[in-house]
């Protein structure tokens, strides 16, 4: 017998949904806004969910478009609502796409014909129905009652398909009323699913009872989501304040701010600039030789704008040296990172021993929900590879969506390449 494959467990499922204002919860418990308690929102761990912005939304756009119509696909991604994105494991990237509180369906990456594809999900079936006849099938009354057992759709079963069907397309079983009831893989084209006369024709991926879409009013904006997430996010930012403060006092080494020009880590440059401002503190940059000229941009950019430049320290690696580790041990991947220990461990050392002898306390922005390791280690740990440092994070148990809000609660200036 096969084990069952286990999802990730990273932290709590946090995410909330608040019907009267249309908006996300960082955490389940009541609306700032309206006072209305939040509906928890099903998304698939690790529950990491963050904001779609506009490139996200015209990349969405565009991978429906080509599967159903472009018109089609923006009524289904309206703009005056906020869409959050979760990302859920796969081979390559999948996020699920989250409106109204409901998972519509995924934005998918084909690695095996290197394209996008929309997957989508009952809810988002329910929507497109509404909206488009493509990509139908027409179930028999008859057979109902199996596919809502968990049947896959037979040959027999089906009264009518659309034309432009193909095998291995995403396809939606409606009822002979039109009620989306099936989410399946076709196994034949549409013109075969009318003529043959037995055979699977439809793979069942997801199933349920015909009912209407959950569709709520837009008009929201993030600062919409701000004002009902306010509360939160000030409970957030003092615990971290507050651990910060105390554990700077409870190691009495220098406090280094480790800043990489990305989102978490600008986080804790924010709240470390809010919680140290009695200390002396320094901001460490190690340039990989590879980044993003806009990454380095933005590292002197913020710092300068914080009144920090004079407290900046930067290691610059060369660019050679990734090109040397690629040579020895082959293409770097997400689980084999062994150019991680040459351009950015390494060198993290080599600036803590020219600057912070005696070692220091470095607060990282390191969160529990971005992998199994990062979540086992804790608040605060020690890595080998860095001797001399300690390290601490003030945003271990944030979720990227309350990085997110608390940014642009914040006005903080943001890496450009996020969008």
């Amino acid at each position: 017998m096969r084990a069952k494959k286990r999802k990730p467990y990273l932290g709590p499922l946090l995410l909330a949904w608040c019907i009267t204002c249309n908006v996300p919860l960082i955490r389940k418990g009541r609306c700032a806004r309206c006072g209305e308690m939040g509906q928890p929102v099903p998304v698939t761990p690790p529950g990491d969910a963050r904001p779609a912005f506009a490139a996200d939304r015209e990349s969405i756009i565009d991978t429906i478009s080509s599967q159903f119509d472009r018109s089609v696909a923006q009524q289904l991604i309206p703009e005056d609502k906020v869409v959050l994105l979760n990302a859920i494991p796969d081979v390559d990237c999948a996020e699920e796409i989250i409106i109204d509180g409901q998972i519509i369906g995924l934005h998918r990456f084909r690695i095996e014909n290197l394209s996008w594809e929309f997957i989508p999900k009952i809810e988002g079936a329910r929507r497109l129905v509404k909206l488009t006849e493509a990509k139908q099938v027409v179930i028999e009354d008859s057979a109902v009652p199996f596919i809502l057992k968990g049947a896959s759709l037979l040959r027999p079963g089906i009264k009518t398909a659309d034309d432009s069907i193909q095998p291995e397309e995403y396809v939606i079983g409606v009822t002979e009323q039109g009620s989306a009831i099936l989410v399946g893989i076709a196994t034949m084209s549409g013109p075969e699913m009318r003529t043959k006369e037995r055979g699977m024709a439809v793979k069942k991926q997801y199933k349920a009872a015909p009912i209407e879409p959950t569709i709520l009013p837009g008009g929201q904006t993030w600062d919409t989501a701000l004002a009902a997430n306010a509360k939160l996010l000030h409970k957030l930012e003092t615990e971290a304040i507050s651990f910060i403060t105390q554990t700077s006092q409870q190691f009495t080494l220098p406090v280094v701010v480790a800043y990489s020009g990305g989102k978490d880590s600008l986080a804790v440059l924010l709240l470390a600039q809010k919680a140290l401002t009695t200390q002396t503190y320094n901001v460490m940059f190690i340039n990989t030789g590879i980044e993003f000229p806009e990454t380095v941009e933005n590292v002197y950019a913020v710092t300068a704008q914080l009144g920090l430049e004079n407290q900046l320290l930067v290691k610059n690696v060369d660019t050679n040296q990734f090109f040397h580790v690629l040579e020895l041990y082959g293409f770097v991947a997400r689980d084999y990172r062994v150019c991680c220990k040459s351009v950015k461990l390494g060198p993290t050392s080599q600036l803590i021993e020219t600057y912070f002898p005696e070692g220091c306390l470095s607060l990282i922005g390191q969160r529990r929900y971005e992998s199994h390791r990062r979540s086992a280690s804790g608040r605060v740990w020690k890595n080998p590879w860095v001797p001399k440092q300690i390290g601490a994070s003030p945003i271990h148990n944030w979720t990227q969506l309350m990085i997110w809000l608390y940014l642009f609660q914040e006005n903080a200036p943001y890496n450009p390449l996020y969008e």
